[in-house]
């Protein structure tokens, strides 16, 4: 560093990935290493693409009677410093870690050991009849524990969503029974699922949510007598979501368009541990600018936590300091229910709207998504002007819209109580328009290496409407900092289509050498359970139960991109007037690009040169 000091990240060796994502297993060794329970601790990748956590606990500390929850107790340490692809599956404790002749840890050795619980479970937690027992069966080989309880949660023993996704299609092939994937989230346990398939109501859908009710922002949250600050030159702003695809982009465009100091919330222990996330993250698409490293600031803090994870004083100081907020944080997953996404993405709204209120007025710049919108089965064409707010909460696809919904509302709660708050809505976001960097989580390229995996494509009628991340973050970033623009909502959409086709994507992968049979959707939708059935390593398995609730294919909401419904973006473009940012017709060439980008970083075979 600039100072002299030497910032030890790892070792290359001991890096892994998993789901497309760069994991350092070091910096897991090193958080586990600081707990009082911990003697010694290795982290490796196990079988099934997961991590597990090899522990020789301190004796002295660890007592025969907290024997039985010691992983559970080492799980919630982690939750609070790391995030979620980053905590071991499961927690095996060892009497003394295998060496090899030279001494050093013998990491193959460890791999093929069997994982183990600590303790068998109490009376009461033995399974009672068939079916507690056949469900303790798969629970036993999903989460690689010796012994399984039958009031455990699943998700506090190691579940995670590609675990439950697993979960579900065993459920479904043992006891032919469809199980939504949001009733495991309502009934986590096996006394609890098996009292769902005894009484056949596993099929039955999730119960419906009031989201009006959920739409309540704290009345405490008003503005009082609090000075607003000029947001034309912020000398210092807060951003959430700095670790994720939109923000690391994001941060990129307001070091370079501002000369503000900007704070970044991350999960994380240890100030060194988030410096090396964020510039990690912006490494990973080329947007790491040593020279810029200075001005960014990590705030150790969690979106899901009271205060944003902060003390009472560390929250009224960050307020103190920050002149504006650019709130872009979430849990983006399509295949968890509203109420797993609530603490995240709606609570921790509400906290960022409690800090723009304190100390002085701050103004919040939102990362909404035109996801909000569903589609109205009455109406032929629809359009949605920017000054509309969506009132409808029906036909809601997933409980991740349904929370950036919610989220929306808060926004808007705030706006009448003198808040200023602009909103931004993006539309589908995909890789950058010179270098292609795009985000390996995303549906688009889940959706096209999955079917490269798989070795055929479904007829589907779906349709994208494509705006490059670049667009996007540049014209927050500019947006933003316009004193006539603040208070404004505005469509982040590609101004050239409607949509993008699939048959059209299929196409040009064609012409990149990536030929596939096109089948019917039911077709492909069983050749991808079957392949997934013998692994799990298809881009599209995590999104599997979003496949299954149909037989016509994903609901187009679920990118939200329809033929039926188009965004204007006239405001948007009048305010970019002034710039030479443009978000230009998506083609066979940026394609190539996107997938190259990909090719680059070992996620996909070389592509056929144009």
């Amino acid at each position: 560093l600039p100072d002299g000091t030497l910032e030890f990240l790892g070792r290359q060796d001991f890096q892994v990935k998993i789901n497309g994502l760069r994991i350092e297993l070091g910096e897991i060794e090193s958080i586990l290493s600081q707990h009082p329970l911990v003697q010694s601790i290795v982290v490796v990748a196990g079988h099934e693409k997961s991590l597990v956590a090899y522990i020789v606990p301190k004796s002295e500390l660890l007592s025969e009677n907290s024997s039985d929850i010691w992983d559970e107790v080492f799980r919630q340490y982690l939750v609070e410093q790391l995030p979620a692809h980053m905590i071991p599956g499961r927690f095996v404790r060892l009497d003394q870690l295998p060496l090899t002749a030279n001494g050093k840890i013998d990491r193959q050795a460890l791999t093929k050991l069997e994982p183990h619980s600590s303790k068998a479970p109490d009376a009461d937690e033995t399974p009672r009849n068939s079916t507690e027992i056949q469900l303790a069966s798969i629970w036993k080989e999903l989460l690689g524990l010796e012994h399984i309880g039958i009031h455990t949660n699943f998700f506090g023993m190691g579940g995670n969503s590609l675990l439950a996704v697993q979960l579900v299609n065993r459920i479904a092939h043992d006891f032919q029974v469809e199980l939504p994937l949001n009733r495991l989230f309502e009934s986590p346990t096996i006394a609890a699922l098996s009292q769902l398939l005894e009484h056949s109501q596993a099929t039955v859908a999730y119960p419906n949510l009031d989201l009006l009710s959920e739409a309540v922002l704290d009345p405490e949250i008003c503005l009082g007598g609090c000075p607003a600050y000029s947001i034309t030159q912020p000398h210092s702003i807060l951003l959430t979501g700095a670790t994720g695809y939109l923000g690391a982009f994001l941060l990129y465009e307001i070091l370079h368009q501002t000369s503000a100091v900007v704070y970044c919330l991350v999960r994380s222990d240890t100030i060194t541990s988030a410096k090396a996330r964020l510039r990690s993250n912006l490494a990973l698409y080329s947007l790491w600018d040593e020279g810029l490293g200075d001005r960014i600031i990590p705030v150790l803090g969690d979106l899901s936590q009271p205060l944003l994870g902060l003390t009472q004083e560390q929250f009224e100081a960050l307020a103190t300091e920050i002149d504006s907020i650019y709130h872009n944080g979430a849990v983006v997953n399509f295949t968890y229910p509203y109420a797993a996404l609530k603490a995240t993405n709606v609570l921790g709204t509400q906290e960022v709207l409690r800090l723009a209120a304190q100390s002085k007025t701050k103004p919040v710049h939102f990362v909404s998504s035109t996801h909000v919108f569903p589609t109205d089965p009455n109406a032929e064409n629809q359009t949605v002007w920017e000054s509309m707010t969506s009132d409808s909460t029906e036909n809601l696809p997933t409980g991740y819209v349904q929370s950036k919904w919610v989220a929306e509302k808060l926004m808007a709660i705030a706006q009448t109580r003198g808040f200023p708050i602009s909103i931004y809505r993006p539309s589908f976001i995909v890789g950058h328009q010179e270098t292609g960097a795009g985000n390996a989580q995303d549906l688009m390229f889940r959706m096209i290496k999955g079917c490269i995996q798989l070795g055929v494509a479904p007829d589907i009628d779906l349709s994208f409407n494509i705006v490059p991340v670049d667009y996007v973050s540049k014209a927050i970033a500019h947006l933003s900092t316009k004193p006539d623009a603040l208070g404004e909502t505005f469509h982040l959409v590609n101004p050239h289509h409607i949509a993008i086709g699939w048959h059209q994507i299929l196409q040009w992968l064609q012409a990149l050498g990536h030929s596939m049979p096109v089948i019917a959707y039911p077709q492909w939708l069983t050749a991808l359970q079957n392949k997934s059935d013998q692994h799990s390593d298809n881009a599209l398995y995590p999104l599997l139960p979003v496949f299954l609730e149909t037989s016509q294919g994903p609901s187009p909401d679920l990118i939200h991109s329809r033929h039926e419904i188009q965004f204007d973006c006239q405001n948007t473009l009048i305010h970019l007037s002034d710039t030479a940012f443009n978000c230009p017709p998506v083609d066979l060439n940026w394609l190539r690009k996107y997938l190259s980008f990909f090719q680059d970083d070992e996620i996909l075979t070389p592509i056929k040169p144009l």
